[in-house]
């Protein structure tokens, strides 16, 4: 395995779109080629844009906008595609065509491919004279969630040789396919001061949306107050609801967090300055850290956390930090070791559990906020330069734990997961495809 075939066993293996030509896999993955080591592997049935169309499987108006986009539509072309790939691309270009994102200058090359977090991934290079590299991600409207379109820089470089900008975004297509796809624009971390939303004002990659906050008809001075996950002492919802204001309650009672929250997002209630954090984990579950350790609750209890919340946030990222088995993993490692990990208001508190688990990134943002604020001296971590060496670094020290977790556990986890639904990200590509827009295609 590993390199071109004869003609005699050709046909038995993989198309390449990328190599137009057969080739065997030597990786892991399937659809990575041996050759040119991109995933662009094709398993199904390929043909040329001419023949998919001449056998009716592409109409015309399809046709026209595939070769806008670049694919050549040349009879003899040896450019060959799996159909629906090509149907995905028709759709990509209506999108872009809706949407009209704001990329400058001609573009010059399109990148399309589906990443296992995300099947709607588009890098672009655009420029007139100079290049400029971004990614466009993204999601389907999913139950009562929106779509959500947007572009990232790739590099804040701008490069003056299109080879180097080709050579770059290769790079970042790699990064995005592996286990770590945050690491596509070698980011560093750094936390706002002036922003209230810290954690979304780190990543751009990171999307906040207040899922529900007091209306100016209500105060925040409820007699019912106390930060619970601070001092020890933990309430059921069934238990002090009368004690809620109405407003919360109804919230309460018709809220379905699957309509709003997808697994792994970060949920933060606030009342005031006191926070508290927790990973939703699907079908109203979420696990949080608590001076008594790790524990998933009811989406009601988590809420009651901090007495009656002024606010409740999701943290949605787009562009994921590790697998969600890692993630898994993770949460259920800090569970089985939650006596020697367990809660610390300055080292493990319930930020730190959900930024070290989701995000790889052992850090809390707020507490660092109010240390500041205190210690003209202190010494901050709302910086790292080096972001990918500290996921690594967290990484080692959570598999480090002595204590393994039961499989139980990790079912139940994974249980959660499964049983709050699945969420439309449209046809998965493939293979990758490479293609250079008719000159002067632009969409601003």
């Amino acid at each position: 395995m590993g390199s071109q075939q004869s003609k005699s066993s050709i046909k038995s293996n993989y198309w390449c779109t990328n190599c137009c030509d057969y080739y065997d896999s030597s990786d892991s993955e399937i659809n990575r080629c041996s050759s040119c080591k991109k995933i662009s592997l094709a398993h199904s049935e390929v043909k040329n844009l001419n023949d998919w169309f001449s056998s009716s499987k592409i109409n015309e108006g399809r046709k026209d906008r595939l070769i806008e986009l670049g694919v050549e539509e040349s009879e003899k072309s040896k450019k060959k595609y799996p159909l629906n790939d090509l149907i995905k691309l028709a759709h990509y270009h209506e999108a872009l065509e809706r949407r009209k994102p704001n990329l400058d200058g001609e573009i010059h090359l399109l990148i399309f491919f589906s990443t296992w977090f995300n099947n709607n991934c588009v890098i672009t290079i655009t420029g007139d004279g100079s290049y400029s590299i971004n990614l466009i991600s993204c999601e389907m409207s999913s139950r009562k969630m929106i779509e959500l379109l947007e572009v990232l820089k790739i590099s804040d470089n701008v490069y003056y040789s299109l080879s180097e900008a080709k050579t770059v975004a290769y790079k970042a297509e790699e990064k995005l396919n592996g286990d770590s796809p945050i690491l596509y624009s070698s980011p560093s971390l750094e936390i706002s001061y002036s922003s209230s939303d810290h954690l979304a004002s780190a990543f751009k990659e990171v999307k906040s949306r207040v899922l529900w906050a007091l209306s100016d008809e209500f105060s925040s001075s409820s007699d019912f107050q106390g930060n619970f996950a601070s001092y020890g002492e933990e309430y059921r919802y069934s238990e002090i609801s009368k004690e809620l204001l109405p407003s919360l309650r109804k919230f309460l009672d018709k809220f379905i967090p699957d309509d709003y929250v997808k697994p792994f997002d970060i949920i933060k209630t606030s009342k005031g300055s006191e926070i508290h954090t927790g990973i939703y984990l699907g079908n109203g579950k979420i696990v949080h850290n608590l001076p008594k350790g790790v524990k998933i609750d009811d989406w009601k209890d988590f809420m009651v956390v901090v007495g009656h919340p002024d606010r409740l946030t999701r943290y949605h990222p787009i562009i994921a930090f590790k697998r969600p088995e890692r993630v898994i993993s993770h949460i259920a490692k800090c569970f089985a070791n939650k006596e020697e990990y367990g809660f610390n208001l300055q080292k493990n508190n319930c930020e730190h559990f959900a930024n070290k688990c989701v995000l790889g990134l052992e850090l809390s943002e707020h507490f660092e906020m109010k240390a500041k604020e205190q210690l003209s001296f202190y010494s901050m971590k709302t910086r790292f330069n080096d972001v990918e060496n500290e996921i690594k670094r967290i990484d080692e020290k959570i598999e480090s734990l002595k204590n393994h977790p039961e499989e139980s556990l990790v079912n139940e986890i994974n249980e959660c997961v499964k049983s709050g639904g699945s969420h439309p990200q449209g046809i998965k590509m493939e293979a990758r495809i490479e293609v250079t827009p008719k000159t002067n295609y632009r969409l601003i």
